[in-house]
């Protein structure tokens, strides 16, 4: 199923890396319905890392409440070399995402619209990605 690493080994020096949240199939739905399973993208990254390739984990959008960092972490932390972190853009996130939240997930767009509340969640993100034994590369903060 996974045999696009062949490809990936021609090169001699890349790396891959994959988008990773921790949407559940119902929140896929609503904000990803057309891309990949977050389970295909970890194993595809097991493939990668098997087959010796260098991979990184870009998580994002980190969005209040949604998204569960440890999990992300704890299910990737063997099979990538490195992070990237991405808190939620709400400048860019659009009228339609901005809408999606506030119908579905009220509290999520408090804290993502309100900047004390935001400043917290932002703090204990990087509380989180600072206990663990990672190498990160960037978090990016809007």
């Amino acid at each position: 199923m996974f045999l696009f690493y062949r490809f990936f080994k021609k090169f001699k020096n890349i790396e891959v890396g994959l988008t990773i949240n921790s949407f559940d199939s119902s929140l896929k739905k609503i904000f990803e319905p057309f891309s990949s399973k977050n389970e295909d993208r970890i194993k595809a990254l097991k493939v990668l890392k098997e087959n010796g390739i260098r991979t990184y984990t870009f998580v994002s959008p980190i969005i209040p409440g949604l998204i569960n960092l440890k999990d992300v972490i704890r299910k990737t932390k063997n099979l990538t070399d490195s992070y990237w972190f991405e808190m939620i853009n709400m400048k860019l996130a659009g009228r339609e995402f901005i809408k999606i939240l506030r119908k579905e997930f009220p509290e999520s767009l408090e804290v993502a619209t309100n900047k004390r509340k935001f400043e917290k969640f932002i703090k204990e993100c990087k509380n989180i990605i600072n206990s663990e034994d990672i190498k990160v590369r960037g978090i990016e903060i809007h």
